[in-house]
């Protein structure tokens, strides 16, 4: 993404109040200011430069242009295995407004076809699912060279923690599952900054 003009800056010009005194205050306030931006920008893997414009006549040189890159929003692909709909619903509004894209399945079938298929970056198991529990659906995308390394939480009113981390899931969720639970433990996992929430 090339630069991307973002403002003029004028040099402050005197006031009714001591224009030189005015003139050092103003200037300092927007070296301050600009000196945040700047810290802003290069914290999420940009570039801020100001330059000076070239302009001619009594206004040469008395302002100046920011420019800035930032670099593209990644998204993270989360995939959520649970048959109950109403928590889908919560998870996707757990995550609206954040970079994580929430996919879903409910069945064993629909989970190991869309993993092996979108790639998503973090799954959410379920251990109580109908047909095939979430046990089995661990052992299978364990067992899958498209599936084995994406990072498992297994999410689950059972209190199994220690089951699911001795099977090699990354993490577990009991439910009922708080918004703020639910972010902190995909950024652990998630590959790269996705939200301000974060």
């Amino acid at each position: 993404m090339g630069p991307h003009p973002l403002a003029a800056v004028p040099e402050p010009g005197p006031t009714r109040r001591g224009g030189t005194e005015r003139q050092g205050e103003a200037a300092a306030e927007a070296e301050q200011l600009l000196g945040v931006a700047r810290r802003l920008v290069e914290l999420h893997g940009g570039t801020f430069r100001i330059l000076a414009d070239d302009g001619s006549g009594e206004e040469a040189g008395r302002s100046q242009t920011i420019t800035l890159d930032l670099p593209a929003a990644q998204v993270v692909k989360v995939l959520v295995v649970d048959d109950s709909t109403d928590l889908v619903r919560l998870f996707r509004r757990y995550l609206a407004g954040t970079g994580y894209q929430l996919l879903s399945a409910r069945t064993a079938a629909g989970a190991l076809r869309l993993a092996a298929q979108a790639r998503p970056d973090l799954i959410i198991l379920d251990v109580l699912l109908p047909a095939q529990d979430g046990w089995e659906i661990l052992g299978a995308l364990q067992a899958t060279p498209e599936t084995r390394g994406i990072p498992i939480i297994m999410c689950s009113i059972l209190p199994e923690r220690a089951l699911a981390l001795a099977l090699g899931v990354a993490d577990y969720l009991p439910k009922p599952v708080s918004q703020q639970r639910l972010l902190e433990t995909l950024a652990r996992y998630a590959p790269g900054p996705t939200s301000a929430t974060r």
